[in-house]
């Protein structure tokens, strides 16, 4: 299995990378009115129609009731929405002069990261942040990490949709965007593959998916679930059959739906073409019987990755300022 490592130096040297594409930037998105920001209104010389709230899910400011008309925010600079306002305010006041802020940015969706990294946590981004930055302050990767990372966008929840033309391999569902990188190209330093952080990116480091072998083979071990991988390719990759192991007598042990099926297969008829070869699963249990041994009993192992929303609130929070 590989173990999946930051160098150091590589961290270091992205860290500079880091400072410097961020000194680049000017005004950037991050510093638009976004869902959840908490916006204050404030004239110049008057409190009467002075406001503070957040804007409502279809951009404007919600309960802002002094025009005629909304008052769009989503997405928009505090200078653009103070120029709406003044105008607006122009019609019953004489010369108003009005001050926008965004007085708290922490309602914005947190990027959250799972898997295969040593802290599974939330990221609330009150800056520009890329996805080796996060994965650095996550601990690294761990040794289940299978060199895979999918960032699930969701586009409703950043004012810069993001286009799958931007990323090497990235596909759309619905009104989100899936990327997914490869974590060697991630530490060669390929750009695409450190693409910036967005707020409500779901970001899975992908653990391998073993399957287990066990009973009479040369080396009962784990190994790490390809597609394609048989039961004779695995057990082969055991070091074989082990003495006095029963090869006829073989049995898979699979989670499906919530429960448990045993397979039966017999490794003889398979070596001699008469049987076909059996077809494993991720978390396959493969239990060859000995001879003189009784039949043991396992648990099917629990393998997915819970990503969901109800799993996401209770990760701890860091705040990235």
């Amino acid at each position: 299995m590989k173990l999946f490592k930051i160098p150091s130096t590589a961290v270091a040297a992205s860290t500079i990378v880091l400072i410097f594409c961020l000194s680049l930037f000017g005004q950037s998105n991050i510093d638009l009115i976004h869902p959840g920001d908490l916006v204050d209104v404030d004239v110049v010389g008057s409190t009467e129609f002075d406001w503070r709230g957040r804007i409502n899910p279809e951009g404007f400011l919600a309960g802002f009731s002094f025009t005629e008309n909304p008052i769009a925010a989503l997405c928009r600079s505090t200078e653009e929405v103070e120029k709406d306002i003044e105008k607006a305010y122009a019609t019953f006041l004489n010369s108003p002069k009005v001050n926008v802020s965004v007085l708290d940015r922490s309602g914005r969706l947190a990027a959250v990261i799972f898997g295969a990294v040593r802290t599974q946590q939330r990221f609330k981004l009150l800056r520009q942040v890329r996805l080796s930055e996060l994965i650095v302050l996550s601990g690294g990767l761990n040794s289940d990490a299978s060199g895979d990372i999918v960032v699930l966008r969701q586009n409703s929840a950043v004012c810069e949709a993001a286009e799958a033309s931007e990323f090497q391999n990235a596909e759309r569902i619905g009104r989100s965007l899936r990327i997914s990188i490869t974590v060697g190209k991630l530490l060669a330093g390929d750009a695409q593959s450190n693409p910036l952080i967005q707020y409500g990116d779901i970001i899975t480091v992908e653990q391998t998916r073993p399957v287990y072998l066990m009973g009479g083979v040369a080396n009962p071990s784990r190994v790490e679930f390809r597609e394609g991988l048989s039961l004779a390719r695995a057990v082969a990759s055991a070091g074989g059959l082990s003495k006095g192991a029963d090869a006829g007598n073989v049995r898979i042990i699979r989670r499906v739906a919530g429960d448990s099926e045993v397979i039966k297969a017999d490794l003889s008829a398979i070596e001699r073409g008469t049987a076909a070869d059996v077809m494993l699963a991720p978390y396959d249990i493969v239990d060859v019987a000995q001879e003189g041994s009784s039949e043991r009993r396992f648990t099917p192992v629990e393998g997915d990755l819970d990503n969901t929303p109800t799993a996401a609130a209770n990760l701890p929070v860091r705040v990235i300022d």
